[in-house]
């Protein structure tokens, strides 16, 4: 993996996040543990001895957690991708909770070997030790593992941004919005099943995601056997990410060829229109409530990619994003024309893009 890619640096934030909340959890239970313990023994709190024990517990549950996290983030994610919420947040949390437990049993151990205090009473006082160790961990590892699985389920960033407010008031934005649907999905659908088909659809869309992520886009929705990807205006022009977006995709899709003939009997294909404006955002619903885009733009952008069949053509552009991307003959373009687009008064100037 590409250690400058924004898929690498998304997962490594994941895994500080991991590491550096189990840190501040085991400071916290540290500190918690020497306030009694200062005030019997009349020994004062931020003496050398005290800050000697904080100092080493930072060190030794950083240097676990970030192990323990990167093989969360970077293995058991694509692992767990097909059990169900409960059952990955449960056998994530006993695992790592084992691990942790196994982890201060040989630090113990070998610190008593260290400084020779050894005996054989070792093992009949460290029982109650790790006993509480469990107790204490157990809630804080499945606390953990539960935010990134709803983190996981609402949307890179979603969660974030529902703590923090973000959208609580409406606001405006200008984002670039790409409607990525498969190709002849009635037909394949008839052929293969529903069961079938739905198997397909989430396999196209997990397998594209690291692409996604890859260019930047966020993803907004799943509708059917359809993608809506959004930018950040900023992101979607840098480096033409946008663009990339779609060919990271196909090239995605390329790679995965002989698993998909095996499995299904074909390549999946697919085309995407994509167009930029203004969207009101903010939070709606009252049971469940989302982060929800509106605006021109997106019944804009449905349009384009509805045409794409018409036209033979698997990924179309609006005039106004193509202006706005300078793309210096990267790709080649073709004008398709004025374009009245169903349900919009005004005409798009459309043109046809490829590599």
């Amino acid at each position: 993996m590409n250690i400058d890619s924004p898929k690498f640096r998304s997962k490594i934030k994941r895994v500080l996040f991991l590491a550096i909340g189990w840190t501040v959890a085991a400071e916290y239970i540290a500190i918690i543990q020497l306030i009694p313990y200062s005030i019997k023994t009349g020994t004062p709190f931020f003496s050398s001895n005290f800050f000697a024990v904080l100092i080493l517990t930072l060190v030794e549950v950083f240097s676990a957690g970030f192990i323990l996290a990167y093989f969360e983030v970077f293995y058991f994610t694509d692992r767990f991708k097909s059990r169900s919420f409960g059952s990955a947040v449960l056998i994530k949390s006993s695992f790592y909770t084992a691990v942790l437990i196994i982890l201060i049993f040989l630090i113990a151990f070998i610190e008593s070997l260290i400084n020779e205090t050894y005996s054989n009473d070792f093992f009949k006082n460290i029982i109650p030790a790790l006993l509480l160790m469990l107790f204490t961990w157990g809630p804080i590892f499945l606390l953990s593992i539960f935010i990134l699985q709803v983190s996981d389920k609402y949307g890179q960033g979603v969660l974030l941004k529902f703590i923090l407010g973000k959208y609580h008031s409406p606001k405006e934005e200008t984002r670039i919005f790409m409607f990525l649907d498969l190709k002849s999905s009635t037909s394949i659908a008839e052929a293969l099943g529903n069961v079938k088909y739905y198997e397909l659809i989430n396999d196209f869309f997990y397998d594209v995601t690291d692409a996604i992520l890859e260019s930047k886009g966020e993803i907004y929705q799943y509708v059917g056997d359809e993608i809506v990807i959004s930018w950040e205006l900023e992101n979607g022009i840098e480096n033409l990410n946008c663009l990339k977006c779609f060919y990271n995709i196909q090239n995605t899709v390329k790679n995965f060829s002989d698993k998909y003939e095996s499995k299904y009997g074909l390549v999946p294909s697919f085309k995407a229109g994509i167009h930029y404006g203004e969207v009101t955002v903010g939070e709606i619903g009252v049971l469940k409530r989302e982060i929800v885009y509106s605006g021109d733009v997106l019944n804009t952008t449905a349009r384009i990619q509805e045409l794409c069949n018409k036209y033979n053509e698997k990924f179309i552009i609006s005039k106004d994003l193509l202006d706005l991307l300078k793309i210096n003959g990267k790709y080649i373009t073709k004008n398709i024309g004025e374009i009245n687009l169903r349900g919009r008064a005004t005409p798009v100037i459309l043109f046809s893009i490829k590599v």
